[in-house]
């Protein structure tokens, strides 16, 4: 199993989510910020790809939009997490939004509210 690279750029949520998903399952990775290194962007250019996050591993690579598709090449198996967070009554409505946002924009959360603890997020 070869060093774990991550490609990424300042501003992109969906690359924070990837360096965060790595951190919590205590992943070592490179960290590339291909807007300081424009060779980095080339190089993936070579391989096709022309956005981030992208995660490789020797010859192999996968696109980070995808939560489930990075913990399946990093050997992750995904399980429930609770979301400490707690919306009060009056931004209940604030959260819903914030909720289908997040479900639209990344399609790997899903939000139950009637959790005990306010909300819970699984990663599927």
């Amino acid at each position: 199993m070869g060093t774990l690279q991550v490609y990424w750029q300042p501003g992109c949520t969906s690359c924070l989510k990837v360096k965060e998903f790595l951190r919590e399952h205590a992943l070592e990775f490179e960290s590339i910020n291909v807007r300081e290194h424009p060779d980095a962007m080339a190089s993936l250019a070579a391989r096709g790809v022309r956005s981030v996050p992208v995660i490789v591993r020797g010859d192999d690579l996968v696109l980070g939009q995808n939560i489930d598709d990075v913990a399946a090449f990093v050997g992750v198996t995904l399980t429930a997490r609770v979301c400490r967070t707690l919306c009060s009554p009056h931004d209940s409505w604030r959260c819903s939004i914030s909720q289908l946002t997040s479900r639209a924009r990344f399609r790997t959360l899903r939000w139950r509210p009637h959790c005990p603890d306010g909300r819970e997020r699984i990663a599927i």
